[in-house]
């Protein structure tokens, strides 16, 4: 074939996504970099850096590639179907060959599609170039020395009798109308299809350069080893009056430069760096902030560097063009191009020991653009298949003790290419003797952190690995589902130690089972029943059950009762503490602003109460200051805050005995956000810290999962994790919580600190004794309201008590709360002060008195003796006693009673009544009244039904009367007898 060359038609439709946002480079500030970096083949290294700075995230991949290596090649890539055919970058690299690649040149977002600019794969002319002044292209000679070219194309064909047209292109898109399109088998099975509404073209079939047909259509087939000519208007009355079937057709293309020597060849956007400087101004240039793909190589050619930047997403803005030419010119890049970039800005790597390369970076549409080619990387050499080297592999290197862990290993030759290894070759080790081996998986025994090492022969390989403590808890994902009837669906557990150290548990290690409507495991997978309804998958592992909820189909619900009940976890530090060490006090938000709301104010004088009466040597306002981030007018008239410490103004370090306190502002949405120099000072002052310091106390005025930037709360959570070790705890209070929470992540705890406006206000007191550091939660309350009137004797029964708050917000009461309870008269029943847990020993009333730092209050508790018995069986109530009302009445819960004489009880909130349905009856009970309505019949009794902790009880009268049911009474035992007639 000959060697076909370019022009692009101006009307061709390029998708590039515009924006006219500029940014500042030189005003960017670098708040925290991390990266990753790994050979791909010899020759070729990959880095991969994310950058945190004043202006948000940067996500950039580079490929280094030594052009001197002869293991390295580089080549145009494109679909093995055909130019037209779109394809995706990663199957591109696979089916080529490559070991990496990125996306390439500008193309029309069309099907089929074509180049902008010119590509050359393997010396060959694939496409011309588009003759645009202001695009250049990337080329490199078969001796791998790299160019930056603006080619120009000129052609004709030429007729037997000496007549002749121009050539439009070669495998571009384009209507042939006054030019020659040649079409040739790099471009697909067929031309391109001329739309109905558009004239017919002509289309002359050249084989071993001589005309097999000539006819008008729409498209036409390229000949395998042939070449199809495409005109309209002039063209195709060219082609029809100049050749006939069996005549000659001479073709003569020029390119400029020559592109004889060049072995590959693609088309770009705007030349980024021109012999070490950026240009004033770029030829071509896609404003605003998007994901970027570039080419560049050093003054010697001996390097090539591809980029890509990831962008349109939180964890990478993306750059301009200034930005990408600026990084390319940091990067070494002495002649930089930009390519296409957008949804296109694609990065395939195959990493060290990996059979197949992947999709290294975010691509910004979520899943890849189909592409029209891109830039491969080679590797040369064959596998000598002799290991060089290995990485060790796991699912996760943090393991759940008394858990296994199934390790791998992923070998590779000297020029990083796939081994295969006899698993039986490897040797496994531990350090610190936290636990054993069995072939490849290690069985934990033992909590603490060491090293796991494989060995063949005198090569090794290493990783760090976490052994939990015991398992407190166990997570389940996805916690919730819906799926449809017979769909299969995977969950996951992890294992949560108390230090919040979170592991993956191994599917052997775990037991499964299915509660509510049904379903069954097969091959580690839910499969859900063929019926809509409600299921509960339940893990179990080291004693620990912990469950996920499913909904099948749309009628299906999630069933919260389904799923195991959770033993109360406490937190060891939230205990009494002795005198001494460092005592302050903690409160969240206090939202000051004209007008102060007067229960905030009394809230707060509660707080400071607690904070006095434990003689704290300061105060913390854990939260916003101001309601609206600015002192109020009259800030005069509201409480002072002298002893109190916030970050309010802004960055602020106090230091006090061993523990250092870092306040941060995060006022504006995060920490960056409102002030960016915080993050520089953090860093340094937590540095510093480490060798001088036991503790260090981190204060936020929001929770970092409230933070607008969440990839800014995680990075704050590692860099305290991975800080860890140099400090004996590390604290972080963050305000602005609606109610008391304390958790431990990665050996960091995090307390949520409520203030004025919360839901549960609350005032916190700690006290720090060298490495130990104690609380207590003071709930913030002025009354005190009791939700179960009797619980029944012998029989534990958990007390429904809440505070009432000033701003009149129901505190449960129980554990986290620091409350003293003083039963009277005494012995008669047992209280757990966490659980409120109550076991009534003797029958009749007790009192109770509840006492805060700053509130005492008292509720009256009935013990009932009285046991209700249904055909036989005992009714264990869960909530709510029967008792005897003011007229000597016995009161039962009528729902309970009721479903176990096998009635069918509903419950109409709106109403206020209750309506049972048993053997084709309707009853209807409304609360407050004596009487009920049996199938359109009053029954009236001597006492009115009533509402106590939301279940209605009824006297054993209505039992008898509505329900057809028998009623005895033991005395001696005090017993209810009721029988079904």
């Amino acid at each position: 074939m000959p060697h076909f060359l370019r022009k692009l038609l101006s009307v061709l439709l390029i998708c590039l996504v515009l924006s006219q946002t500029f940014y500042a480079f030189a005003q960017e500030v670098v708040l925290h970099e991390e990266s990753v970096n790994f050979p791909v083949t010899r020759g070729v290294s990959y880095e991969g850096r994310t950058i945190f700075t004043s202006s948000g995230w940067q996500k950039v991949h580079i490929l280094t590639i030594d052009l001197t290596s002869e293991n390295v090649d580089i080549d145009a890539l494109m679909n093995k179907n055909g130019l037209s055919e779109r394809q995706i970058l990663s199957k591109m690299v696979s089916e080529n060959g490559a070991v990496a690649g990125v996306n390439g040149d500008f193309f029309i977002m069309a099907n089929p599609s074509s180049p902008i600019g010119i590509q050359i794969a393997g010396g060959k002319l694939i496409s011309t170039p588009s003759n645009r002044d202001d695009m250049a292209s990337f080329a490199l000679t078969y001796e791998k020395i790299p160019q930056i070219l603006r080619f120009e194309f000129t052609g004709k064909i030429i007729a037997p009798n000496g007549t002749f047209t121009d050539v439009g292109g070669v495998n571009k898109l384009g209507n042939g109308y006054g030019k020659i399109m040649i079409y040739t088998p790099e471009f697909g099975k067929t031309t391109p299809q001329v739309p109905a509404t558009s004239p017919e073209l002509t289309y002359a079939v050249v084989k071993e350069g001589r005309v097999v047909s000539i006819f008008d259509g729409r498209s036409a087939e390229i000949p395998e080893g042939g070449i199809v000519l495409a005109g309209g208007g002039g063209a195709s009355s060219f082609l029809k009056n100049n050749f006939f079937i069996g005549d000659e057709v001479k073709i003569e293309l020029h390119v400029t430069p020559d592109i004889s020597n060049l072995k590959m060849a693609l088309g770009g956007g705007a030349i980024l760096v021109d012999n070490g400087k950026i240009p004033v101004g770029f030829s071509h240039n896609i404003a605003g902030q998007h994901p970027r793909t570039a080419v560049g190589f050093t003054k010697d050619g001996k390097k090539l560097i591809l980029v890509v930047v990831d962008g349109r997403q939180a964890q990478s803005r993306g750059m301009t063009q200034e930005e990408l030419a600026r990084l390319m010119l940091s990067l070494g890049a002495y002649n930089a191009l930009n390519l296409d970039g957008g949804g296109s800005s694609t990065m395939v790597v195959r990493e060290p020991g990996e059979k197949s390369p992947r999709v290294i970076n975010n691509v910004s549409e979520k899943t890849e653009r189909p592409i029209v080619n891109g830039i491969g990387i080679f590797s040369r050499l064959s596998s000598s298949g002799k290991v060089y080297g290995f990485k060790i592999t796991a699912s996760s290197f943090n393991i759940p003790k008394n858990g296994r862990r199934v390790f791998e290993i992923k070998a590779y030759d000297e020029n990083y290419n796939p081994v295969d290894v006899d698993p039986n070759l490897v040797r496994w080790d531990v350090t610190g003797d936290l636990g054993t081996f069995e072939g490849n998986v290690f069985y934990a025994r033992k909590t603490g952190t060491g090293t796991v090492t494989a060995s063949i022969g005198d090569i090794k390989a290493s990783a760090q690995v976490r052994v939990l403590g015991d398992a407190v808890d166990i997570i389940v994902e996805p916690d919730r589902i819906q799926l449809s009837p017979g769909q299969k669906q995977a969950f996951r557990a992890y294992a949560v130690d108390a230090s919040g150290y979170k592991a993956p548990i191994e599917p052997e290690d775990l037991k499964w089972e299915v509660a509510g409507d049904g379903g069954y495991f097969e091959n580690g997978s839910f499969v859900a029943p063929q019926a809509p309804g409600s299921s509960a998958i339940i893990a179990e592992f080291s004693n620990i059950k912990a469950g996920a909820l499913v909904k099948i189909g749309e009628s299906g619900r999630f069933d919260e009762s389904l799923l195991p009940s959770k033993p109360l976890i406490t937190d060891g530090a939230n205990v009494p503490f002795k005198k001494g060490g460092l005592t302050f006090g903690v409160f969240g938000d206090l939202l000051l602003e004209a007008n102060y709301n007067p229960a905030y104010l009394k809230i707060f004088n509660m707080a400071r109460a607690v904070f006095d009466r434990q003689k704290a040597s300061f105060n913390i306002i854990a939260g916003r200051l101001y309601g609206t981030n600015s002192p109020p007018v009259n800030a005069k008239s509201l409480p002072p805050l002298d002893k109190f410490l916030t970050a309010n103004t802004g960055y602020l370090v106090h230091k006090a005995n061993d523990t250092l306190f870092v306040f941060l502002n995060a006022s504006k949405g995060s920490i960056r956000l409102t002030d960016p120099t915080q993050w520089i000072k953090l860093k340094e002052d937590v540095k510093s810290a480490a060798s001088r310091y036991n503790n260090l106390v981190v204060v936020l005025d929001r929770a970092i999962s409230s933070f607008q930037d969440s990839q800014e709360g995680e990075l704050l959570k590692k860099v305290l994790s991975e800080n860890k070790a140099s400090f004996k705890n590390i604290l972080v209070l963050c305000g602005g919580a609606k109610k008391f929470a304390s958790n431990m992540e990665n050996g960091v705890k995090y307390i949520s600190v409520p203030g004025v406006n919360a839901e549960e206000p609350a005032a916190l007191i700690f006290n720090i004794q060298e490495s130990k550091i104690y609380y207590r939660v003071i709930p913030l309350i002025e009354n005190i309201v009791s939700e179960t009137p009797a619980v029944r004797k012998g029989i534990p029964s958990r007390l429904k008590l809440f505070g009432i708050s000033p701003t009149g917000f129901k505190v449960p009461l129980g554990y986290p709360y620091a409350v003293e309870y003083n039963i009277t008269p005494a012995g008669v029943a047992n209280l757990d002060a966490k659980t409120l847990e109550i076991n009534g020993k003797k029958a009749g009333e007790i009192d109770i008195t509840v006492k805060t730092e700053v509130f005492t209050g008292k509720i009256k508790l009935a013990v009932s003796d009285i046991a209700v018995k249904v055909n036989g069986k005992e009714i264990a109530f869960p909530d709510q006693q029967p008792y005897i009302n003011a007229q000597q009445r016995t009161m039962v819960p009528v729902r309970f009673v009721s479903e176990n004489l096998a009635a069918k009880v509903h419950w109409d909130a709106k109403g206020k009544q209750v309506i049972i349905e048993k053997d084709g009856n309707k009853i209807t009970l409304k609360v407050g009244e004596k009487s009920a309505v049996v199938n359109g019949r009053k029954v009236t009794f001597d006492t009115k039904a009533e509402l106590k902790n939301s279940r209605v009880m009824v006297p054993l009268r209505f039992i008898s009367e509505v329900l057809g049911a028998k009623i005895t009474w033991d005395g001696t035992s005090r017993t209810v007898e009721i029988t079904a007639k």
